[in-house]
């Protein structure tokens, strides 16, 4: 939409550090007509804490500095679930993640389309209870837990010792999914998704050794 870049360009410059920013903005959804639908829900959360866990960072809605962009070359796009997903974990962990509500993209979403995207919209609880059991049968979400682990062994010397210890958690419950670390997990974990069912629903099947 008209004025994007220009936007972007300038929130960014205005973040203390703009070479470790990530600028990333609201969508506005339509349909294969281009009438609109809806819009994409505010995040709660724009941590290292979220981003191990989902992504709020629509790759057509980013702008990034070149400090993210150097981290970003450092790894293996093979080993990236989703591109613009790994530049929120960058920024989440080493710089700063700035997220405009302004809606500035026209996001097209077909009938059969498979996002994890959520209107503000559809925020009823029947469609939360629906999410929930899409989160739960989704095995897409897998992906981004052996996705945070690849991001902490390849930056790992770069993390604080916090982050190590999220990292650490994160690997162990990846590679060995003993009972032991499902139940510490559960019951101790910082890790937080934007949707209150979606934080029950990763620590039931992490208890349930599923995920």
């Amino acid at each position: 939409m008209p004025g994007k870049l220009s936007r972007g360009l300038s929130v960014i410059h205005k973040c203390s550090d703009p070479s470790s920013s990530l600028y990333c903005s609201a969508l506005q959804f339509v349909d294969s007509d281009l009438k609109y639908i809806g819009t994409t829900a505010p995040p709660r959360y724009q941590c290292l804490e979220n981003a191990v866990m989902e992504n709020i960072a629509t790759g057509c809605t980013v702008i990034f500095g070149e400090e993210l962009r150097q981290l970003f070359l450092e790894a293996e796009a093979t080993k990236m679930h989703m591109h613009d997903w790994w530049l929120y974990l960058l920024a989440s962990a080493f710089g700063n993640v700035v997220f405009d509500p302004e809606h500035l993209v026209l996001y097209r979403r077909h009938q059969d389309t498979v996002t994890g995207l959520q209107l503000k919209s559809s925020r009823t609880l029947m469609a939360r209870l629906k999410g929930f059991w899409g989160f739960i049968f989704n095995t897409r979400q897998l992906y981004g837990l052996s996705q945070a682990v690849i991001f902490g062994k390849t930056y790992d010397s770069r993390l604080s010792p916090e982050q190590q210890k999220l990292f650490s958690q994160l690997h162990r419950l990846h590679e060995f999914n003993h009972l032991w670390d499902r139940i510490n997990f559960a019951a101790r974990s910082s890790v937080l998704f934007n949707d209150k069912l979606d934080n029950f629903a990763v620590r039931l099947l992490v208890l349930l050794g599923k995920y």
